[in-house]
């Protein structure tokens, strides 16, 4: 068993909300009224339609419906399909079936633990939903969508209960075979589990996707064997008295090669506290900073570029609140924006919503009293084009674009140096393995163009990331068909 020597924690005092900032503002840029009796939404971004613009699927638990939303293009929506969908209390989506459309997971666990999946039709419409039976229920639902016996095909990880007394929990996966059929199995038991505190991504380099779960004050590892069978190597990290009812997020908060985290381990017991540790390629981490009293329940966490200033930031969503923290390259992170709101936005989507290139989100609130509304909120941050980019070139900083986003068969990168360096020009998958090597080598002073060809790449979150020797810039991007 390994653990971490810490390095001393970064306080930062109580912040309240209103606080201005440059990436999001305190009021929503499109809203949507929800009729009826609203419960906490479920809230999930997926490229439904074939006109490359992100669309929206909410569940309401309340009124017992699937909504899908179409967008625009500009951070507005129009009202699509209603389906029926009993207590929806989680939602993802992915391409399950292999055809090229992503399709859409719910899963309800109030009754009986089920997974429905919305087969898309190619042009936006769910069909033929399938029902799967889940691993036992657990508390809100939470599951993920990953590869992890390196078969190619999606599988489901989630918790189960093992006795319906919950003595001890289990990790399972429901094994999908490519064409929208599960098979469960049990992978392993973690008596001291978080509900909601589960990641599964590549955390020490060998191109599988390894398991994380946010315990009591610690972390629990789990690496994959690469095939799907997994070996726990120990506890690590320590969140001294914080209770571990939170969520954890998994990327590049450093200029190494290696995942990080970010996480508000205490977030739904009142310790509204943020962590962040830096990982080191072998499946362990080490904390760099923590952030005290920033007075909001979060439920979901997203490691990106949301400033464009070449570091990953934090960004916690969900429940009751935003908030997000700008990263330096460092692993270590700062306040910028908090808006707070009551109970009623569970889960959050969080995507480019009007195609500009910055990450933008939708949430639900009831701030502004009577009635109950689901609210988008656009990036503010001012993305310069590759040819205008003199401000950041003074700065000695090294600049990328990807001229298409999303991404079809192929895109072409842009990026421009302050001056001659060896360069490193390749993709991340949303695992963080690298699955394009792009340009490598010597590169002169000035802009560059290569083309990143996506052809035999699966639908999905993409990061596409320049090193250099002045330091390390990425963008993120979703690959389409």
């Amino acid at each position: 068993m390994r653990f971490n020597l810490l390095l001393p924690a970064v306080v930062l005092s109580t912040v309240g909300s209103g606080r201005a900032s440059a990436v999001f503002s305190m009021t929503p840029d499109w809203t949507y009224t929800v009729t009826g009796m609203p419960t906490k939404l479920r809230i999930e971004a997926a490229y439904l339609d074939e006109d490359s613009i992100p669309d929206l699927v909410v569940g309401n638990i309340e009124k017992e419906t699937l909504t899908v939303f179409y967008g625009v293009g500009d951070g507005t929506f129009t009202l699509g399909e209603e389906y029926g969908s009993i207590d929806p209390d989680w939602i993802e989506s992915a391409d399950i079936d292999e055809d090229g459309d992503i399709d859409v997971l719910v899963r309800t666990i109030v009754q009986t633990d089920t997974l429905t999946l919305y087969l898309n039709s190619g042009t936006g419409l769910l069909e033929n939903p399938i029902k799967i039976s889940g691993p036992g229920g657990h508390s809100e639902g939470v599951f993920l969508i990953r590869d992890i016996n390196s078969d190619s095909h999606l599988d489901l990880i989630s918790f189960g209960w093992l006795t319906k007394s919950i003595v001890a929990e289990g990790v399972y996966a429901l094994l999908g075979d490519g064409t929208g059929g599960f098979a469960t199995e049990l992978l392993f038991t973690e008596d001291d589990v978080c509900y909601m505190g589960i990641e599964c991504v590549d955390i020490d380099n060998d191109s599988d996707n390894d398991i994380v779960i946010l315990c009591w004050q610690k972390f629990s590892v789990w690496l994959n064997n690469g095939d799907g069978s997994f070996t726990w190597v120990g506890y690590c990290c320590d969140f001294d008295n914080e209770a571990s009812f939170g969520t954890l997020g998994f990327g590049f908060l450093d200029d190494d090669e290696y995942v990080d985290i970010a996480s508000t381990p205490g977030a739904g017991l009142g310790t509204y506290s943020v962590f962040s540790f830096t990982g080191d390629g072998q499946g362990f981490f080490e904390e760099v900073g923590h952030w005290v009293d920033l007075g909001t329940v979060l439920i979901q966490t997203d490691v990106s570029d949301y400033n464009l200033d070449g570091n990953n930031d934090a960004f916690f969503t969900g429940d009751a609140g935003s908030l997000l923290m700008l990263g330096d390259g460092t692993g270590n992170l700062s306040y910028d924006y908090y808006n707070d709101y009551l109970p009623y936005s569970f889960q959050v989507a969080v995507v480019d919503l009007d195609l500009d290139g910055d990450i933008d989100y939708v949430s639900a609130s009831d701030t502004y009293s009577s009635p109950f509304r689901m609210e988008v909120f656009l990036n503010k941050t001012i993305q310069l084009g590759i040819d205008e980019a003199e401000a950041g070139l003074s700065a000695g900083e090294p600049l990328l674009a990807v001229s298409e986003n999303p991404v079809a068969s192929s895109a072409g990168i842009h990026f421009s140096l302050p001056e001659s360096s060896d360069i490193s020009l390749f993709v991340l998958d949303i695992n963080g393995r690298v699955v394009a090597h792009i340009q490598e080598g010597a590169a002169t002073t000035g802009e560059h163009y290569a083309t990143w060809d996506a052809a035999d790449l699966p639908t999905g979150c993409y990061t596409v990331v320049l090193r250099t020797d002045h330091g390390v810039v990425s963008r993120r991007c979703v690959r389409i068909r």
